[in-house]
């Protein structure tokens, strides 16, 4: 995997410090006797309403940056060796994992390139949605579940309350990636990470 660099940027122009900004980020994977470097040195900010977009070619590092923003990095053998996240000013690096995980979904959202890897095949759509709504608001299940079906009706998914009880592989793969956008979108993060969103879309 070749490395992704890119040059630093500031902060916003009214002098607020951004709402995510990566430092000299370093991200290496062992493989077998030997390290490979992911991400080399990566360094960019994304201030509150800006759309900041991360090009590269596959392998270069894009999604595995992604993941260590988020703290879902494959570790191991994956392993963050050098650098700081910070995000509304935190250095999320430094958090524990109980509360990273309150940021997920509630501040922070990623909509991934593969549906179906990314959704639990033996749960249906709608509880998964809904799940969002019970974890961070400690909502009901019958509130949850009317909030899925606003979810997919969204996102245009058809029949949306009577598919809402429907596993994954039910789902055409365009129907699968409307469905994880919809995820990302349940709690209206202050940030959403899209890698390759809209990949397996069709045109409707």
């Amino acid at each position: 995997m070749t490395s992704l660099e890119m040059a630093p940027t500031n902060a916003g122009a009214d002098g607020a410090a951004p709402l995510l900004e990566v430092r000299d980020l370093h991200v290496e994977f062992a493989v077998r006797d030997s390290v490979t470097k992911a991400v080399n040195g990566v360094n960019y900010s994304v201030n509150a309403g800006e759309t900041l977009a991360v090009l590269g070619e596959s392998g270069s590092g894009k999604s595995v940056t992604a993941q260590a923003i988020m703290g879902i990095l494959d570790s191991p053998p994956g392993r963050i060796a050098k650098g700081e996240i910070f995000f509304q000013g935190q250095d999320i690096l430094r958090l524990p994992e109980n509360e990273r995980r309150k940021l997920r979904g509630a501040k922070m959202a990623m909509i991934f390139q593969d549906a179906l890897s990314s959704l639990n095949p033996v749960l249906s759509v709608g509880f998964q949605l809904g799940e969002m709504f019970r974890a961070h608001q400690g909502m009901s299940r019958k509130d949850a579940k009317a909030k899925a079906i606003e979810l997919m009706d969204r996102v245009r998914i058809p029949a949306a309350a009577q598919r809402v009880g429907d596993y994954p592989h039910q789902f055409s793969g365009g129907m699968r990636q409307r469905i994880m956008i919809a995820m990302a979108l349940a709690l209206e993060p202050d940030l959403i990470i899209a890698d390759e969103p809209t990949t397996a879309l069709d045109v409707t």
